[in-house]
C-alpha cells in the first residue's frame, strides 16, 4: 500500500472568508500530495497571489503563494492508503493535468479525455 495526502485549509483570503460564510464549512480549499512532509501540493486555485480570478490547476508550496503568506492557516491533514494500482493512476491524472494546465481553469467547462 502507498498512502497520498489531503490537506483541507482555510486562509484568511476573501475568497476564503466568503465560501465559509455561504457553505458554512470549517475548510474552503483542497489540496493533495503524494508525499508526508507536503513538499508539492496539487490543487485548482488561484494561479497568482493577489489576483484570485485567474485560477486552474496548480501546484502549491506551504511557504510561498498564499500558504506562504498566511502562515497561521488552519488546517486538518488526512493519510490514505491506496493500492499501488491507484497510487500510479493519480501521479497519471496529476501528469495530464500538468502537461494541461491552460485547458483547466475556473471561466469554462472542463475539457475531458480518455487519457488513462
Amino acid at each position: 500500500m502507498r498512502s497520498i495526502y489531503i490537506l483541507l485549509t482555510r486562509t484568511s483570503t476573501l475568497f476564503s472568508r466568503l465560501i465559509s460564510q455561504v457553505t458554512g464549512g470549517e475548510y474552503t480549499h483542497v489540496s493533495l500530495s503524494m508525499d508526508a512532509d507536503l513538499t508539492t501540493l496539487y490543487s485548482f486555485a488561484r494561479r497568482s497571489l493577489y489576483f484570485p480570478l485567474n485560477a486552474g490547476f496548480v501546484e502549491e508550496s506551504l511557504h510561498t503563494g498564499v500558504f506562504g503568506r498566511y502562515r497561521n492557516t488552519p488546517c486538518v491533514i488526512y493519510q490514505l492508503q491506496v493500492s499501488e494500482h491507484t497510487y500510479r493512476s493519480i501521479e497519471r491524472y496529476i501528469q495530464f493535468f500538468q502537461n494541461n494546465k491552460g485547458d483547466f481553469y475556473y471561466r469554462a467547462p472542463l475539457k475531458t479525455s480518455n487519457f488513462l
